[in-house]
């Protein structure tokens, strides 16, 4: 099971996605938590969906920024760099971010 980010195509099914076991997310939300960073935190719950509005993954992108910036793991650096591109894919396309229970 893992929590899939992802932009969704125009027939309903993901564009592109990027799936985060549960073990990285732990790593992350501890990491993320310490930082109060409270847009990425909008994911703590492993098992809810949720969608970010593109006008608001600005903000989404400076926490990973900050995240990048002392998370330790090498895993969780790999996966925030391919979260921010994800992210920029979805402003360019004007479409929302999707967190997705699987």
């Amino acid at each position: 099971m893992s929590l899939d980010f992802a932009i969704l195509a125009a027939d309903g099914g993901p564009a592109d996605y990027l799936p985060l076991s549960m073990q990285l997310h732990h790593e992350l939300m501890a990491d993320a938590s310490e930082l109060n960073l409270a847009h990425f935190l909008r994911f703590k719950q492993y098992y809810r969906d949720m969608e970010i509005a593109p006008e608001e993954l600005a903000a989404v992108s400076r926490d990973i920024d900050a995240l990048l910036a002392t998370s330790g793991s090498a895993a969780a650096r790999t996966f925030l760099k391919q979260l921010n591109r994800l992210i920029s894919t979805a402003v360019a396309n004007r479409k929302p971010l999707l967190a997705m229970a699987d």
